[in-house]
């Protein structure tokens, strides 16, 4: 376990927090603990001068997510498989609330009790983890959108007390940031990607994801020789006039630069083959082509230029 003396600068205990991902740190002086210093204590004291970046350059896009009916012992197993402490629940795809693991842990003591055999103790936690999520989540969770500033973002996670908070978009889940992710930009100058949404996903997790991951490669491909500000697209179910008719998807994207929004759709019956399409339309447009100057040209003796 990483440990600070009391002498240490706070540029290396900002480090030592993002590096190891852990909400504290003992604080020793002549070889005993002598106070603690918390993520929560450095994004106070850095508050004034945090950069007015988005939000969005900061969270962790398309985060883990859980049913509302799932138990709390498999919150609990995915929170220390994916080492994170917080996760957003969904109750028929729809955001309805997040689960921190300080409730899952006090939720697992055990209340007193005479002393029991060490297999007993196992089971009993196991048991009283053992009912839906939405018994502990937190159902009005603190939520931004991802265009807000990261200034105004921890001013007011500082002033609800939280440790993490949604980023959503059109009521639909697209980030979560946490005061882990506030500390790290304190070791790293943030990028600023393009904010890239989504809005529709399928209920499909494969058709899902493969959507995802094939609008952010677009997105980040062309941002190469782009100045792409924002990326939207947005997903919908056509309705087909007999209901054994294939599923087709109708896809709407929207790419804004500092100087213009290019706009394109696509239907078809696969997300993945309307993807590449639209792959290759996006990649037609250029606003950043180098203007080509004419080259001056000397007259040589031969009436050649040289």
């Amino acid at each position: 376990m990483p440990k600070l003396s009391a002498e240490e600068k706070l540029g290396s205990a900002v480090r030592i927090l993002s590096d190891y991902r852990i909400r504290a740190l003992p604080v020793i002086e002549k070889g005993k603990i002598v106070g603690a210093l918390h993520v929560k204590d450095v994004v106070e004291a850095m508050e004034p001068v945090m950069p007015n970046a988005k939000v969005s350059s900061i969270m962790t896009p398309h985060p883990i997510t859980i049913s509302s009916d799932d138990s709390v012992l498999k919150a609990k197993g995915l929170m220390l498989r994916r080492k994170i402490d917080h996760l957003p629940v969904l109750k028929n795809e729809k955001l309805v609330g997040m689960v921190d693991s300080s409730e899952i842990l006090y939720t697992s003591i055990p209340p007193e009790r005479q002393p029991a055999a060490v297999g007993a103790k196992a089971v009993g936690t196991k048991r009283m983890l053992d009912y839906p999520v939405d018994g502990i989540m937190n159902t009005t969770p603190l939520e931004f959108e991802p265009s807000d500033s990261i200034q105004k973002s921890v001013g007011q996670m500082l002033k609800m007390r939280a440790n993490a908070a949604l980023v959503t978009w059109a009521h639909e889940l697209q980030g979560i940031v946490t005061l882990r992710d506030i500390v790290k930009i304190l070791v790293e100058e943030p990028e600023q990607p393009p904010s890239i949404y989504i809005v529709g996903l399928p209920d499909d997790p494969f058709e899902a994801e493969t959507a995802k991951t094939k609008f952010s490669r677009i997105i980040s491909a062309i941002s190469k020789s782009m100045d792409i500000v924002e990326a939207r697209a947005t997903i919908k179910i056509l309705k087909t006039l007999r209901e054994k008719e294939r599923r087709r998807y109708e896809v709407k994207v929207s790419i804004a630069t500092h100087s213009n929004v290019y706009n394109f759709s696509k239907d078809g019956a696969q997300l993945s083959d309307i993807f590449d399409e639209l792959q290759q339309r996006i990649r037609r447009i250029n606003v950043k082509r180098p203007k080509i100057r004419p080259t001056q040209r000397k007259p040589s003796g031969l009436g050649l230029e040289e």
